[in-house]
């Protein structure tokens, strides 16, 4: 059929045969219901990929663990350890490329809880495997406690995507973990966007990737390169959130608005100043500090894009536009903007050049509130 494609340099996922995305007489003959379905696969086919896959996928997440910690964890060490496992993605990557019969393997392998609780909790046995897995559990359970979630107001608590500690019930749940941990490496990305065609399995990605939302603030603002981390979230995000059928369960099941507002509006609390208009000893309004370095980096660019996404479904915004309490929290916000990095007439010298912290201002108000 006629097309449009746009070829970015990180990759992506088809969107033909996804009627949430475009016309089905669109289609072409190998995507959606024109195309043709063989047979079921004979259980003798395919039990040798069902019995391998979950392995495969595990050994990757052990190697996440195995990096995960050390003196000098950070987004460098976090960026050999992936370019350690370069060609095992890749490998994942050409077994999905295989088709549909591959593919479906690999989604039952990473959504199936039973499997996940058979291949990594305890009791282990007492093989040399077995101690290996003790300590690769308490690997992880280091990692989880050292990833919490910011802390919310009192009244939001409850909200599960906004739980202290993460819970993981299958491959996937901890497949996404250590993608936000790691601070969103390409490969991982593209092997996760490739799967989409599989709708359980998009589904399942991204309500895990809302449960997971509230630390995306967490690595931007540790990230050492957080332009190009921005640019790997929304390239994920985008993809997700474009069903409005599937942003429009994950806001009203698991409250998505609320969990992206108290992000930004958490992230932004923390870079407070006094406001310096009229009397300081009158003057009670605290604004965000335009000097520092996630104004000047735009950390906050990735949850405001993600608002604004989920916001294109109509759906979507009326329910925002009904829920005086999410109104509220968003003006709250905003007004976080009225004030900040107010200019000073210089009369006593020439200003050579204008400072940085001028242009963060300005692109964060276009940006957020426009």
């Amino acid at each position: 059929h006629d097309f449009n494609m746009f070829l970015s340099q990180a990759g992506g996922a088809c969107d033909c045969g996804d009627n949430s995305v475009m016309k089905e007489d669109g289609f072409c003959s190998n995507h959606g219901n024109k195309c043709p379905r063989p047979g079921t696969a004979p259980a003798e086919l395919m039990c040798v990929a069902e019995a391998m896959m979950p392995r495969l996928i595990l050994r990757l997440l052990q190697h996440f663990r195995e990096n995960s910690f050390g003196p000098q964890a950070n987004s460098d060490t976090y960026r050999i350890a992936v370019q350690e496992c370069e060609g095992f993605v890749q490998m994942l990557m050409e077994f999905n490329n295989m088709g549909d019969l591959m593919r479906s393997a690999m989604t039952k392998a990473l959504i199936n809880p039973q499997m996940y609780r058979n291949l990594v909790e305890p009791p282990f046995p007492e093989t040399e495997y077995g101690c290996y897995m003790a300590e690769s559990n308490k690997m992880y359970e280091k990692a989880i406690e050292s990833f919490p979630a910011p802390e919310p107001p009192e009244e939001y608590r409850n909200l599960p995507a906004l739980a202290p500690r993460l819970q993981h019930n299958t491959l996937l749940d901890e497949f996404i973990f250590w993608t936000f941990k790691y601070e969103f490496p390409q490969n991982v990305v593209c092997f996760l966007l490739n799967m989409l065609p599989d709708q359980d399995y998009k589904e399942h990605l991204t309500r895990t990737f809302v449960m997971h939302y509230a630390r995306i603030p967490l690595v931007l603002e540790a990230a050492a390169d957080p332009d190009t981390l921005s640019n790997r979230v929304v390239h994920m995000s985008v993809q997700l959130f474009s069903n409005e059928a599937l942003a429009l369960r994950c806001v009203q099941q698991l409250h998505l608005l609320h969990v992206m507002v108290l992000s930004l509006r958490l992230m932004m609390g923390k870079i407070l100043v006094q406001n310096t208009l009229h009397d300081p000893d009158k003057n009670f309004h605290y604004v965000i500090d335009c000097t520092r370095r996630v104004m000047k980096e735009h950390c906050y660019w990735p949850l405001v894009s993600d608002f604004n996404n989920v916001l294109s479904h109509k759906s979507v915004a009326l329910l925002f536009l009904q829920d005086d309490a999410l109104v509220e929290m968003w003006f709250e916000f905003l007004s976080m903007l009225q004030g900040m990095n107010v200019n000073i007439r210089e009369v006593g010298g020439h200003i050579e050049f204008e400072p940085s912290s001028y242009y963060a201002a300005f692109s964060c108000e276009l940006e957020a509130a426009a």
